[in-house]
């Protein structure tokens, strides 16, 4: 776990990335991991990054605050460990998810969601 944790200035945002779902998908030893962010226009958890199961096609694919893990986890600041509420992203992407962990994190004193 070493290696993915040597992050340096010049990593690119999108690697960087790539690099946290990585030690994220170790952490629970799951198969996929995603990063949603909330798009404030849209008022939409939006997906901009994916790894490993489920992630192709789901980049940019939206997520409702309303009726979902996702916009659960992002509203009560609290992790969500159950079987998927909104089942739009397995339609829109062909995927299954049996379980998902969602953990809310905040930047600078606002909460973002991944």
């Amino acid at each position: 776990m070493t290696a993915y944790l040597a992050l340096t200035p010049a990593l690119e945002e999108d690697a960087l990335l790539q690099t946290l779902l990585k030690c994220a998908m170790q952490v629970v030893a799951a198969g996929g991991a995603g990063l949603t962010l909330l798009d404030l226009r849209k008022r939409k958890l939006v997906f901009r990054a994916a790894i490993g199961d489920g992630a192709e096609g789901i980049i940019g694919r939206e997520v409702p605050l309303k009726g979902s893990r996702h916009g659960l986890a992002f509203a009560t600041g609290e992790v969500q460990n159950d079987t998927p509420l909104y089942t739009g992203i397995e339609k829109a992407t062909r995927a299954h998810f049996r379980n998902v962990l969602v953990a809310p994190c905040r930047s600078r004193g606002r909460r973002r969601h991944h």
